[in-house]
């Protein structure tokens, strides 16, 4: 299965989850089972929604910016908002 995060952000993620545990939960985890959960959840559906979720987003934005590509292709004078 491809990676979904490059190993020093797995890292850091983890080290997150590890304070967030230890801090707000009162749970000791280890380095190696913060990754574990991570790598669960980032190919579980959890994982999954969150990419359809940001794709949606780069979608959504992406068709903001077409709309708003002829007010930069006309000249000034030219330029209205529909």
């Amino acid at each position: 299965m491809a990676e979904l995060i490059d190993k020093a952000t797995l890292l850091r993620a983890s080290s997150v989850v590890q304070d967030y545990l230890a801090q707000e939960m009162e749970v000791e985890a280890s380095q190696l089972q913060c990754q574990l959960l991570l790598d669960f959840l980032l190919h579980s559906e959890f994982g999954t929604a969150l990419y359809h979720g940001a794709l949606q987003d780069a979608q959504q934005q992406l068709q903001r910016q077409l709309e708003d590509l002829p007010l930069y292709c006309l000249p000034p004078a030219e330029r209205r908002r529909s």
